[in-house]
């Protein structure tokens, strides 16, 4: 698979080994045990493959692997998923695909980094990008549930994203929602049914709190994994 220009956030990465974030979530979400299905690290997560997310019922947190791409529960089939791997803030209270997940069905989906690519000439150079000062992040999602004819149901999510601050806008127009704790904790909680509330949580990170460097272009092909993909070249 290779990555489109046109998608934002289309590829993102979660470093950190399963010791660390472990401890994280512990710390972060009161989440003291990862499920065995949860393999970290990851350098080149991509659209149609299982995340690590969070979600919240307004007494526990936890956490688990949704399908990146969005499958509303009415839906007729799941392979138009991967056309929903992103819902822009912007808009998504006004759309009612995403209607019954904004109500109940809210997570975060884990990070330390995200990739985007920058036009230069007549080509397309990979960056990083990530926090400085910041081991997790959490994207602000959306997630569904849907019954296949099977009767097996898949467990999917959609990125929330918003228009670029200083550092990003020199690479691209867009940027996933980072979500500090005050907000992940508003987001995740199923008692938040303002709207506009909501909405105001849904806004590009501090560019002074991010940093960015340009990656091998390995990282272009989803098939390519390692730490070797997140090094400055």
């Amino acid at each position: 698979m290779d990555v489109g220009g046109g998608i934002m956030c289309g590829r993102f990465i979660l470093g950190v080994v399963r010791e660390e974030l472990e401890r994280l979530v512990d710390e972060y979400y009161g989440i003291g045990v990862l499920g065995a299905d949860i393999a970290v690290p990851r350098y080149n997560v991509a659209p149609g493959q299982d995340v690590v997310a969070v979600l919240g019922d307004g007494i526990r947190n936890r956490i688990g692997l949704l399908r990146w791409g969005f499958v509303p529960w009415f839906a007729k089939e799941e392979k138009g998923g991967y056309a929903m791997i992103n819902a822009r803030s912007e808009t998504v209270l006004d759309k009612p695909v995403y209607a019954q997940s904004l109500a109940a069905k809210r997570c975060v989906i884990l990070a330390d980094g995200f990739y985007e690519w920058k036009k230069d000439g007549t080509g397309r150079r990979p960056m990083r990008i990530f926090l400085k000062e910041s081991t997790l992040f959490a994207m602000a999602g959306l997630w569904s549930a849907w019954a296949r004819p099977d009767g097996s149901k898949l467990f999917s999510c959609t990125i929330l994203t918003t228009s670029a601050n200083a550092l990003v806008a020199p690479i691209h127009d867009r940027m996933p929602v980072i979500l500090m704790a005050d907000a992940q904790k508003l987001w995740l909680g199923p008692e938040t049914h303002d709207l506009a509330l909501l909405s105001r949580l849904l806004v590009p990170c501090e560019a002074a709190a991010m940093g960015a460097h340009e990656v091998s272009a390995r990282v272009n092909d989803a098939h390519n994994e390692g730490p070797d993909l997140i090094l400055p070249v």
